[in-house]
């Protein structure tokens, strides 16, 4: 009997400790969340000029910084940009334009948001000397103007001495006029850029050519033993005329007629005719 209890005994402890330590692991099924897609923000406004308020066209608008750094955008004729698909963050913003200074805006972008940006003209000063082609001489008190560009419009005169000074004029490309009473207008281009002098030359008008004299008509010549009378326009009425030994009275007659030859006399009486012209 102890032997079989013995038995027994060592039978219970080898199941319970685990002969077989194998187990069935149930099979996993792990899940995939989906990965969230970053949501983005569109930033848009217009660019205009800080003085008069007008669209500017062309500009360029762009991100100096920030994760969207250098993404750019061109506003259209109406100064109106956009930048889309920008992400959540902080960053500058910078517009520029030609014939304009640049303007910048730090913005704190969460949203879709408008951000308006207004560029100073760069300006600068043209000078110069307006002098005559012909005598070389200084001309004074000449206009001078800027016909084209954002400046178009801005006048001056040269004084006393010739000169001139067009002060706050665009950078951009400027044409200017010069133009006085006798003389030529005057166009001279300046290209873009700082400061800059023109000395301007101006030529004189042709003058309106003087008409030819008119040919005078020739003295017709008398026929042997006749004479010629000419009348030429005057007023009142011819009394007497005498030369080289004969004389001629007139008598005024009524109109149309004038200055009727009444009598010759130093001619001889088979040739006393005369002819009026």
């Amino acid at each position: 009997m102890k032997r079989l209890a013995v038995l027994i005994a060592i039978c219970g402890c080898w199941t319970a400790c685990g002969g077989d330590h194998s187990t069935i692991a149930s099979p996993s099924n792990p899940t995939n969340p989906s990965t969230p897609v970053a949501q983005t923000f569109t930033l848009s406004g217009r660019i205009t000029d800080q003085q008069s308020g007008r669209a500017i066209g062309g500009a360029l608008v762009q991100i100096l910084d920030g994760p969207d750094v250098n993404k750019a955008a061109i506003a259209d004729a109406n100064g109106n940009y956009t930048l889309s698909g920008l992400t959540v963050a902080t960053f500058t913003v910078q517009a520029s334009a030609k014939g304009y200074g640049t303007s910048t805006q730090r913005i704190d972008l969460r949203v879709d948001s408008t951000l308006g940006l207004a560029l100073q003209i760069s300006t600068r000063t043209i000078s110069g000397t307006v002098t005559d082609a012909t005598s070389r001489g200084i001309l004074p008190n000449i206009l001078v103007v800027a016909f084209n560009g954002p400046s178009a419009g801005m006048s001056t005169r040269s004084d006393a001495s010739g000169n001139y000074t067009l002060s706050g004029v665009s950078s951009d490309t400027t044409a200017i006029q010069a133009s006085a009473t006798s003389y030529l207008t005057s166009t001279w281009s300046v290209p873009i850029g700082g400061d800059a002098r023109v000395d301007i030359v101006m030529t004189r008008t042709v003058g309106t050519p003087t008409p030819p004299l008119p040919t005078p008509t020739p003295e017709p010549t008398p026929s042997p033993g006749s004479v010629i009378i000419r009348f030429t326009g005057a007023s009142g009425a011819v009394a007497s005329y005498s030369e080289s030994g004969f004389s001629i009275a007139t008598t005024a007659a009524a109109a149309p007629a004038a200055n009727t030859v009444s009598s010759i006399s130093g001619v001889p009486a088979d040739s006393r005719s005369a002819r009026g012209m």
